[in-house]
């Protein structure tokens, strides 16, 4: 049975959310795991004044760990799922969007692990 357009609206926007909150999360993981300071994950505004989740940190991490924390997001909520999702025949929108959500979602993330790469300052 197909969805109401208005219940595929709600999904959307209840995906977005889940991703942009869980998508930090993911990195704050990692820089607790790596990083050498204090970590936090905040609230904040982007450039147009809406609020967003973020993660503040203090401290440094070597190359590496600075690469693996860019790109986790990309490799746990993008890469893995989508390995996941070969096996099932339907996905739920909810899914799908989620996973397409967080991909461009990390276009920064993996433009800053290549100038970790190439050892240019952020």
């Amino acid at each position: 049975m197909e969805m109401p357009v208005v219940q595929r609206i709600a999904v959307a926007i209840l995906a977005v959310v889940c991703i942009l909150i869980v998508h930090e999360f993911v990195h704050y993981l990692f820089m607790k795991l790596f990083y050498v300071g204090k970590v936090r994950l905040i609230f904040g505004q982007d450039k147009l004044g809406v609020p967003m989740p973020g993660v503040m940190v203090e401290g440094r991490a070597k190359k590496w760990q600075e690469i693996v924390m860019y790109l986790a997001p990309f490799v746990f909520l993008t890469v893995l799922p989508d390995i996941v999702f070969a096996f099932f025949e339907r996905i739920h929108l909810f899914f799908f969007i989620v996973v397409i959500g967080n991909c461009g979602g990390c276009f920064y993330d993996v433009m800053d692990a290549g100038m970790a790469l190439a050892g240019e300052e952020r």
